[in-house]
Order: C-alpha cells, then structure tokens, then sequence
C-alpha cells in the first residue's frame, strides 16, 4: 500500500495588520486566510488544521484536485501563531503522521501539495 507523501509549499503572500480579538459575530470582518490544497494522489483526503488543544477538520481534497480551504479564524492568534496540517486518506488506513508546523499570520495564503 503506497504512503501518501507531503511535500509543503509554503507561499507567504499579502500579510495584513492584525486586529484585537473579537466577539464570534465580528469574525466577518477579520481577513480571510486561506489554504490552497493540491491532491496529486489516487485518493480522497480530509485536511486538518491542529493546534494545542483541538484537532479541526477543514474539508475534504478530492484525488487528483485542488481546493482552496478556508482556515478557521478561531485557530488563528493575534500577530501570528504557529499551526500543523494533517491529511487523512478516505477508505484507506493510511494516515499522514507527518505534521509540519507552520507561522501563520491572519489574511495569508497558504499552499500545500499532497502527492
């Protein structure tokens, strides 16, 4: 059985000034940051962003696609905060355990390949 291999690509792109902390109902007007998953495997794969104390699941790549994923505002600290990623192939025992922690600053774009 093939072990799916993940190779970061990390792009830093358009960083913003970060706000206080607010309420859940100011959470619109925070600046979007966003993951851009490419799947090059045979295989559908469901993408986790982890942090100290929770695991999140951000959505699911399907095989051979793209997706642009959305990380939750509640997982981002103010200035910048440090997150893993955890890709998990669907009907198979495969599970990514390499997680690779990542500076992530509120309104970046991320990009990562799954082959």
């Amino acid at each position: 059985m093939r072990s799916l291999v993940l190779l970061w690509l990390v792009s830093l792109v358009a960083c913003s000034g970060v706000q206080p902390a607010q309420s859940s109902a100011d959470t619109t007007d925070r600046p979007r940051t966003t993951l851009e998953v490419r799947n090059r495997h045979p295989v559908d794969v469901d993408l986790y962003a982890l942090d100290r104390t929770q695991r999140v699941r951000m959505g699911t790549v399907p095989a051979r696609r793209t997706r642009t994923l959305v990380i939750p505002p509640q997982l981002l600290t103010e200035g910048a905060g440090r997150l893993r990623f955890q890709a998990e192939a669907l009907g198979s025992d495969n599970l990514l355990t390499r997680e690779e922690e990542l500076l992530v600053r509120e309104g970046e774009q991320l990009s990562l390949t799954l082959q």
